[in-house]
């Protein structure tokens, strides 16, 4: 078996499907930016962003569906699978995809786009009174 893994940002809010039996699917793509940088001869190289077309099945998709979004930063665990298929013109043709064994949300929480929960504001402590005696110094 083998494994990528791949660190990257949501290039669209996944595509969730539900199906009847209570399992669901998630569509979603992920792109990784390879920076630009000058070589040694003085030719630059553009930076390139590579995308990977994902696949995850019921509580990955749940979860994906829940809370991520178009660019936030993930890290998926996933494995490549080529999916043959026919389409209208009844060509047959082959679709490289990602299936995702494993998510995390690497976009901190205070950047996420997630409806934030307001609390009463804090009052900050009174200031303490400090009197300075002057027969209690040492010198």
């Amino acid at each position: 078996m083998h494994q990528t893994i791949v660190i990257g940002n949501l290039g669209r809010d996944p595509e969730i499907k539900k199906f009847e039996n209570g399992g669901q699917v998630a569509n979603f793509s992920v792109g990784v930016t390879e920076r630009g940088y000058k070589k040694s001869d003085g030719t630059e190289r553009e930076p390139h962003t590579e995308w990977y077309r994902c696949v995850a099945y019921n509580s990955i998709a749940n979860f994906i569906g829940t809370y991520c979004k178009k660019g936030h930063k993930v890290q998926i665990t996933c494995r490549k699978h080529t999916r043959k298929y026919t389409d209208q013109n009844g060509t047959e043709k082959e679709r490289e995809e990602f299936i995702v064994s494993n998510v995390e949300h690497l976009t901190p929480k205070d950047k996420r786009n997630e409806p934030t929960i307001k609390e009463d504001p804090i009052t900050p402590p009174e200031e303490d009174t400090f009197e300075e005696k002057k027969d209690d110094l040492p010198f």
